[in-house]
């Protein structure tokens, strides 16, 4: 892993704003041959914006989230953000790991969700490099931070590569086994304007895990064969939400065993003709259609509601910790962790 010292930017308009502990967040701007555009902050690993021309050339925003660094400070609804140490929930804010017992900090009523109170989507990480086309941010979680074991360094890498493809790649190492479930929270809205309803999205899953009324997983995989939750071909949202569900907060399983780079899902919005894919090596995905997103006062004095942003979450199983059924989600020394996933950005005729 690449030595972690900070590398400060020459340009001072790269200067996003200040913390509350005076430190200074910078916004990188990530630009290829097209105009496809992406900002990326430093706080967080927070991306702000994803700037896309529609099938007319029209440049619109095409993600959820604030116009400036104070929005981010709190940003409740995690947008755009690094999740660590852990996404997802983990029930009752504890686990047992080789005898010990461990426990975390409570932030989703009796559980803990996404990393607890200040995990990585609130830390400053550090820039270990950038040079238009990448950049590589760095970040040490010292041993019991949240409640969690083991120092653990993690670089997240965004690049801009072939056409319209941002690559996200996930590294981590510890010095004691601890669980480590990285992912991208950005809230996709393809239209740039209005709510999700009129997008088609398409998951390549047989199942999705069942979850109890605190969405803690039982355990069971579900068969989507005959269900609202069947996406294996294109389904119009607006079709399903609200009136046969309030919406989608699912985790589909993916079968990818072997870990190999694989499409998963793929979102379109016919008005505007932008497309999105998603490939990833991880096993499985939470599909979120921000149906708990209310009154949020984002860019521009817009104010987010229910139904206004997509989040494809590409992730391990949550609260595989509590589960030894699911695939393990703990990092053990000597070991690196490693994941990687792909948006993919288009426009199509239909």
């Amino acid at each position: 892993m690449t030595n972690p010292i900070f590398v400060m930017m020459k340009n001072s308009k790269s200067i996003y704003g200040k913390l509350r502990d005076g430190r200074k967040a910078r916004l990188f701007t990530l630009k290829d041959k097209t105009a496809l555009e992406i900002r990326i902050t430093n706080f967080g690993g927070i991306i702000t914006n994803i700037m896309m021309p529609d099938k007319y050339g029209k440049v619109r925003d095409i993600v959820l989230g604030y116009d400036t660094l104070d929005g981010y400070l709190e940003n409740p609804a995690s947008f755009g953000a690094v999740i660590g140490r852990v996404a997802g929930r983990i029930s009752k804010a504890r686990f047992n790991l080789d005898g010990s017992a461990y426990h975390l900090f409570k932030n989703d009523g009796e559980n803990h969700l996404h990393g607890g109170k200040t995990g990585f989507s609130k830390k400053l990480w550090d820039v270990i490099s950038y040079d238009g086309k990448s950049l590589k941010l760095h970040l040490h979680s010292p041993d019991g931070e949240e409640g969690y074991p083991g120092n653990v360094d993690v670089e997240v890498v965004y690049s801009l590569q072939k056409t319209n493809e941002l690559h996200i790649e996930y590294f981590a190492e510890s010095d004691i086994a601890t669980p480590l479930n990285l992912t991208n929270h950005s809230y996709f809205n393809l239209s740039g304007e209005d709510n999700v309803l009129n997008h088609r999205v398409q998951i390549q899953s047989d199942g999705f895990l069942k979850m109890d009324d605190q969405l803690i997983p039982t355990g069971k995989i579900i068969p989507v064969k005959d269900t609202i939750f069947d996406l294996r071909t294109p389904k119009l949202l607006s079709q399903l939400i609200p009136d046969g569900m309030r919406g989608f907060d699912n985790y589909y399983v993916i079968e990818n065993k072997e870990k190999e780079l694989m499409r998963a899902a793929v979102a379109e919005e016919p008005k505007s003709g932008r497309e999105l894919e998603i490939f990833t090596t991880h096993s499985g995905l939470v599909f979120y259609t921000a149906n708990a997103l209310q009154d949020v006062r984002g860019k521009q004095g817009r104010i987010y509601g229910n139904y206004d942003g997509l989040c494809f979450e590409t992730q391990a199983y949550p609260d595989a910790v509590n589960r030894p059924e699911f695939p393990s989600v703990i990092l053990y020394p000597n070991q690196e962790y490693h994941t990687k996933t792909i948006f993919r950005f288009s426009l199509i005729d239909r």
